[in-house]
């Protein structure tokens, strides 16, 4: 996503719109970063890129793809369809989900309860 720490790869790629996915989806915190798995009914939030097959393979190797993330196609909620990389490493398919499916927010959330801005429902991880 743009701004996060490996845009980098994707700067020269051309960023088409912000998407949704369909329903199915959930987003789990890894900490650092996110993991998408397919399953519950939840929408996951993210950003559409036009990239080069050199990007694409770039990307794959810093996924590990096929190893901790499998590219795959998945429908978006405008019925449209995109490659997207799901989780399918089983340790980490255990971690927490993140509410809404949106990264930005969550990561947003985590940083006002650091400073003690956040309303007690966010404090508790709950949505």
């Amino acid at each position: 996503m743009r701004g996060e720490s490996n845009h980098h790869y994707l700067q020269n790629s051309r960023f088409l719109r912000e998407v949704a996915t369909g329903g199915g989806f959930e987003l789990l915190d890894l900490g650092d970063f996110p993991g998408m798995v397919r399953r519950g009914r939840g929408c996951v939030q993210g950003e559409l890129f036009e990239v080069s097959r050199e990007v694409l393979a770039a990307v794959d190797e810093l996924e590990d793809h096929p190893n901790t993330y499998w590219r795959t196609e998945v429908q978006l909620a405008d019925r449209s369809r995109a490659a997207s990389y799901l989780l399918i490493d089983e340790g980490l398919c255990r971690r927490p989900r993140i509410g809404g499916g949106d990264w930005r927010r969550h990561r947003a959330v985590g940083a006002s309860d650091a400073a003690g801005e956040g309303d007690s429902s966010a404090r508790r991880g709950t949505t």
